[in-house]
């Protein structure tokens, strides 16, 4: 038995910290003994914890950051030595024998590792390349993918849109995140779920956003998106699911709402982790985000045969076929989302041929047996080189 640490940015659970913890709870016991760094205590130290991993809080603050805030990276390396001390000493009372750590946001396992002289693996869940990526390192897109590359046994990249930062480096492998593919959906022995202040009305179809409320989710294009297809049908409404991480974009938000006249047909649920649950009653799944490096959300939705109207970009691209699985539409383009949200609407044989290629792709492509195979190899072969 192989003794692995994991080792994470963030305490949260959003979707790179949900496949971790998919991940800690599915992968072979008799093959692995599992250990998590988090920096601090949080819902994903307690559910691993709970799910028989070792946990350690170990303070640290992210090694990148938005644009804007390069110039304060130098401080909080300076800041997360400690954290790599720390790591490096639970790499060596515990026997590790090789070290994960999830996201590029963290450089601390890397390091670590470096200096215990165990194999490294980087789960990358980011886009690193591109116009907006949304983290930015103090020296250079190209210096941090040649850190990232050079502190690693193997990088795992979760679509090809994130592999391409990559571009002619080897050792870099692409494991698409997967996700529990229901048996019997919640909501057919008992009708629809509502998610929380939502009223379905009859014939008024329900759509659905998910993501942390920031402005590279698109909630607020999602909600243009809601007034055009209200001309269509009136009684359309829009459920947000998310927790707000930017509350002056959140006030403008719910200015909009109110300047449009939409406060009666906008509902924002909040943190939501029965996503099932709250996907229920939705009838078209909304993916405005600008920068996308899979789409947890998404394949989601799929899984459970919900429509996703999803921007043409990032690696949606790679997990939605137009007309066949689901409906893209051009990056941050409220009409062109509208139009194609209308057309799924109004075209019942359209939405169940969608529906049915959509829960098809979830099962085939992306399930969670899928994700764990794949990093269990790819543990498997760092830990016996």
């Amino acid at each position: 038995m192989k003794n692995i640490l994991f080792v994470s940015h963030s305490v949260e659970l959003n979707g790179a910290e949900l496949m971790l913890l998919q991940t800690l709870k599915n992968i072979d016991r008799e093959k692995f003994r599992l250990f998590l760094a988090a920096p601090g205590k949080g819902p994903l130290l307690e559910e691993a914890g709970r799910a028989g991993v070792w946990t350690f809080a170990v303070p640290m603050k992210w090694w990148l950051t938005e644009k804007s805030r390069v110039w304060r990276q130098p401080f909080s390396w300076a800041l997360n030595r400690g954290g790599v001390r720390r790591i490096s000493r639970i790499i060596g009372e515990n026997r590790i024998d090789a070290v994960m750590t999830n996201s590029s946001a963290c450089f601390g396992g890397a390091l670590a590792a470096r200096r215990a002289g165990v194999p490294h693996v980087w789960f990358i869940h980011e886009i690193l390349d591109g116009p907006r990526p949304l983290l930015h390192y103090f020296f250079g897109r190209r210096r941090l993918v040649k850190f990232i590359h050079g502190h690693s046994a193997r990088v795992i990249v979760n679509s090809l849109a994130s592999r391409r930062a990559f571009d002619g480096l080897d050792r870099v492998s692409v494991v698409y995140n997967g996700v529990e593919i229901p048996g019997v959906p919640e909501t057919a022995a008992g009708g629809p779920v509502p998610a929380p202040g939502a009223v379905r009305e009859p014939g008024a179809p329900v759509l659905g956003i998910i993501g942390k409320v920031r402005p590279e989710k698109g909630q607020k294009e999602a909600v243009r998106i809601l007034e055009l297809v209200r001309r269509s049908f009136p009684g359309a409404r829009l459920v947000v699911v998310g927790d707000v991480k930017d509350r002056r974009y959140f006030r403008r938000l719910q200015d909009l709402v109110g300047g449009l006249g939409l406060r009666d047909a906008v509902v924002f649920a909040g943190y939501r982790r029965d996503v099932a649950r709250v996907l229920g009653p939705v009838d078209v799944l909304l993916v405005t985000s600008t920068i996308e490096s899979f789409g947890r959300a998404a394949v989601e939705a799929m899984a459970m045969g919900k429509i996703v109207v999803a921007a043409d970009s990032g690696g949606l691209r790679e997990i939605i076929r137009h007309g066949q699985n689901g409906l893209l539409a051009p990056s941050a383009d409220p009409e062109a989302m509208a139009r194609a949200v209308v057309t799924a609407l109004e075209d019942p044989e359209l939405a169940r041929s969608i529906s049915e290629g959509a829960s098809r792709t979830a099962r085939e492509r992306f399930s969670l047996k899928k994700q764990i195979e794949g990093i269990e190899r790819i543990l498997e072969e760092c830990v016996g080189r």
